[in-house]
């Protein structure tokens, strides 16, 4: 009997010990999942159903996504591929560019070199910068680092075709360089006209104001700070690490692409990063408790939205770096490159905050991360993405199915057409001066139709230029468009040639012949 108490006595000991170390062991493997039980079951499932649903829908290859509330993580995990040619699969370290999601850092940079006294908001961009000079209507403009942050400086979006390909270390002097002298759209602090330059100017203020590269002071003093110790700001120093492929759309699928590199556009967004430093960078923006942010104002003043020009259509307003939403009580910004994006939701009142990262310029990026944000919240989400890119690429794909069969009508027409010159069954009938008129006036039009042809896509976007379109644009519409600019040159040379060749009624040889 007292053997048998001994033994209970045992197991109970046993019991205590085994179940404490077993629901350790329970939780450091929902830390290593990053998931918290205090996300239910149900809304996991909704919501991996969600991501799935517009990554097919999106045709996006891989993403990763993290969910915070507090200094929790209640959801992180990774979805498809950073490589779809070798099937290499997304994790939490894999890294993707940020795209305009990194404005924020550099935003923040900006007040804290503010807190140092080394700057003020109010300042005119020229006390740092003295050769930048930009003009409304010819005249002479100052413009404040204010307004660069709220992107109410009268810079035109369009600007972005001024973006250099560089990856000198003076990248950032560069870009600022091409507005110098640049038409402003609106007088400084009267509009919001959202131009990515503007982060670039503020970037090369950084770099002025700090004595050091704009990418080290990022690292230094904001990075570090945060413990985002996989974030780099060189696609070099990525590539030595898991870094994504990026990947673009075209004849409806992802197709892999190796986008140019603008380090002039680093500030606005060329941070690289991965869900594990995404899962501290919304830890920092909800204010969590166990991050001590060099101040905590700093995060506060970032989401203080500038409203001296009145509210979006949608209710919205511009702080630093973020779109805030005052009447849903949401901060919000999206980020898109050539090749990837990302997407930050946070409900700063409940401490929630959500980011998606993708190898793909996509706007599904976007529904993912509002629809959790929705599911979290216990809403239904019934949002329809439309997606520029997609639809170009539909259009694009559409064009150049038509145009195959219409190239080989035109080709044949042009290759009898020149056979029966060859053989002199056609004579040259252009012998007057109306004629000859005629072709250089055609020759002209058909010169601006092409000429047009080549520029209308960027004028459908804001005024960029063709090279925007090309390196941002899906791959079918650039093939689309000099598919269609060689097709009307093709028909013009058969027009050319029926109104410039008359068929013979009788073949020449036998005429000739006729006459001997």
């Amino acid at each position: 009997m007292k053997k048998g108490k001994a033994l209970l006595m045992l197991l109970s000991a046993i019991f205590a010990v085994i179940m404490p170390m077993k629901a350790y062991a329970n939780s450091l493997n929902a830390a290593t999942l990053g998931q918290d039980s205090s996300l239910e079951q149900t809304k996991k499932d909704k919501i991996e159903k969600l991501i799935k649903k517009e990554m097919e829908a999106g045709k996006i290859p891989g993403t990763s996504v993290v969910i915070v509330q507090g200094d929790k993580t209640i959801y992180k995990n990774s979805f498809g591929y950073a490589d779809v040619k070798s099937k290499k699969l997304v994790t939490e370290e894999t890294l993707f560019e940020l795209g305009s999601t990194s404005k924020a850092f550099t935003a923040l940079a900006i007040l804290q070199l503010e807190n140092k006294g080394a700057l003020k908001l109010n300042d005119p961009i020229d006390k740092y910068i003295p050769w930048l000079k930009m003009k409304y209507k010819g005249k002479e403009e100052m413009i404040t680092v204010e307004q660069l942050i709220h992107h109410t400086s009268g810079i035109p979006f369009n600007t972005i075709s001024k973006i250099p390909v560089s990856e000198s270390k003076d990248a950032l002097e560069e870009t600022a360089k091409k507005l110098v002298g640049q038409e402003l759209a609106n007088k400084p602090g009267e509009k919001f006209i959202y131009a990515t330059v503007n982060y670039d100017i503020l970037g090369l203020i950084v770099k002025k104001v700090s004595g050091i590269s704009f990418e080290e002071y990022i690292k230094n003093n904001l990075l570090k700070p945060m413990a985002m110790d996989n974030t780099v700001l060189f696609r070099r120093e990525a590539a030595l690490k898991d870094f994504s492929k990026g990947y673009k759309v075209g004849f409806l699928k992802a197709v892999e692409y190796d986008a140019p590199m603008y380090r002039g556009n680093t500030p606005a967004g060329y941070l690289i990063t991965n869900a594990n430093d995404m899962e501290q960078w919304l830890k920092v923006q909800v204010g969590a408790d166990n991050f001590a942010l060099l101040d905590k104002n700093l995060i506060a003043n970032s989401h203080v939205p500038d409203k001296s020009i009145g509210l979006g259509a949608d209710g919205s307003a511009y702080a630093c770096g973020w779109i805030i939403y005052d009447k849903v009580g949401q901060i919000f910004h999206a980020g898109n490159n050539p090749n990837f994006s990302s997407a930050i939701t946070l409900i700063p009142k409940e401490k929630l905050g959500v980011s998606v990262l993708a190898n793909m310029n996509s706007q599904f990026t976007t529904a993912i991360s509002q629809g959790i944000m929705k599911i979290i919240q216990g809403e239904d989400d019934v949002s329809e993405v439309s997606d520029m890119f997609m639809n170009v690429d539909k259009i694009a794909s559409i064009v150049l199915f038509v145009l195959m069969p219409l190239y080989l009508i035109v080709a044949y027409l042009i290759f009898t057409g020149s056979i029966e010159i060859r053989r002199k069954n056609s004579k040259f009938m252009c012998k007057n001066t109306k004629s000859i008129f005629g072709f250089f006036i055609s020759l002209i039009m058909v010169g601006i139709l092409e000429y047009f042809l080549f520029l209308l896509p960027g004028m459908l976007v804001g005024g960029v230029s063709f090279e925007v379109i090309k390196v941002w644009g899906p791959i079918t519409l650039v093939l689309a468009i000099w598919a269609v600019a060689i097709f009307i040159v093709l028909i013009y040379l058969y027009v050319l040639y029926r109104c410039f060749f008359k068929k013979e009624k009788y073949n020449i040889k036998v005429i000739n012949l006729l006459k001997k």
